[in-house]
């Protein structure tokens, strides 16, 4: 996109979260790939087979793109979080809009918003918030 890509980003995002966007130093659209299974060649070749099938199922292949992105998403985070970057992801926005604009041509379907950079910088409004104990999240069965 260019240099004005986050004021195009801003323009589908609720207002409240257009500050932050155009603030981010970095801001990544995370997007899922309904059409993936024609990359099973190469990422799982031994599932290679399945290309045929998954092609004659679009609401099955659209569900498993989503799921795996948003697993995948939280990897992502934890690697950025770990090299000592935060990362914040936001809804929010206008999904319509921004595959409109950002995904016309490869048909990807935007899933949430990261914004990357350090909290406590410049432009921050907020310091970090305080985080769940281990106990207030889980349960042992």
């Amino acid at each position: 996109m260019g240099p004005d890509g986050h004021e195009h980003l801003a323009a589908h995002a609720a207002e409240g979260n257009r500050d932050r966007i155009l603030a981010a130093p970095l801001t990544l659209v995370v997007a899922a790939d309904p059409a993936f299974h024609r990359l099973l060649p190469v990422l799982a070749p031994h599932r290679a087979s399945m290309v045929d099938a998954l092609e004659a199922q679009p609401e099955q292949r659209a569900g498993m793109a989503r799921q795996n992105t948003l697993i995948q998403t939280g990897y992502l985070i934890t690697a950025l979080r770990a090299t000592g970057l935060d990362a914040g992801p936001i809804g929010g926005v206008d999904t319509t809009g921004i595959d409109a604009e950002f995904f016309a041509e490869s048909g990807w379907q935007s899933q949430l918003v990261v914004l990357v950079g350090h909290r406590d910088g410049v432009g921050t409004p907020h310091s970090r918030a305080a985080r769940l104990a281990w106990s207030d999240v889980s349960a042992t069965v």
